[in-house]
């Protein structure tokens, strides 16, 4: 009985340390490959991507692993509430969205912790990342109220010095915007008209912006889940 005992664990250590081994190799093997300034190959990048991670070692890292068809591949580890536990890895080219299409990209949108829930924001998505289902994408509309918050920060000036002036939007999405009364709502307005017949009924949406706050030089979009 003690040499079955023996024998067996004598096989889980072989195994242990087989396992540990292979480990090793694929570690030594592509150490300097995801070093920041190698260029990667559509598979290198999968190969990341489906690789683990430690979401203790890596929550709140923020790493550039190397270039993709000559493009920064930029990787956040962000993480909320629950922490290490909640971690995320996202994967996406290091550019502006309204520069991502010209570079090869896809714009989508993920959801990302926020708070004790999580928000959908967009990125700059290599094609391979896209095309392999890497991520549980959120709806496209996302990106249309993504854009319409960043076409909003450009007027959006509002401190001691300067009256700020709130309009009303009929939309449940982007319900308040705040603006120095003085500022030029053309251009919001033309594209608010434009995307407010892309969103969803509001009664299944996932994110409502309650309002955009405004004071020394800088707006706090405040959010809720519905």
């Amino acid at each position: 009985m003690k040499k079955k005992i023996s024998t067996f664990i004598a096989l889980v250590i072989i195994v242990v340390l087989a396992a540990s081994a292979a480990w090793a190799i694929i570690y030594y093997k592509n150490k300097d490959v995801y070093n920041g300034v190698s260029e990667l190959s559509d598979e290198q990048l999968l190969n990341y991507a489906n690789s683990r991670f430690d979401k203790e070692e890596m929550m709140g890292k923020d790493v550039i692993i190397g270039y993709h068809y000559g493009i920064p591949v930029r990787v956040t580890f962000p993480c909320s509430d629950v922490c290490p536990d909640y971690t995320i890895r996202i994967i996406r080219y290091d550019v502006e969205l309204d520069k991502c299409e010209e570079k090869g990209g896809v714009k989508k949108a993920i959801y990302v912790p926020f708070a004790e829930a999580t928000i959908a924001k967009g990125f700059c998505f290599p094609k391979v990342i896209v095309s392999n289902d890497i991520y549980e994408f959120a709806e496209d509309w996302n990106l249309l109220i993504e854009e319409l918050e960043n076409l909003s920060s450009k007027i959006n000036y509002c401190n001691e010095k300067s009256d700020c002036s709130y309009q009303i939007l009929d939309n449940c999405y982007i319900s308040v915007i705040a603006f120095n009364k003085n500022g030029d709502l053309t251009e919001f307005n033309k594209k608010f008209e434009e995307y407010k017949t892309k969103f969803p009924p509001c009664d299944i949406g996932k994110i409502k912006v309650d309002s955009l706050i405004c004071e020394m030089n800088k707006c706090i979009i405040s959010y809720s889940l519905q």
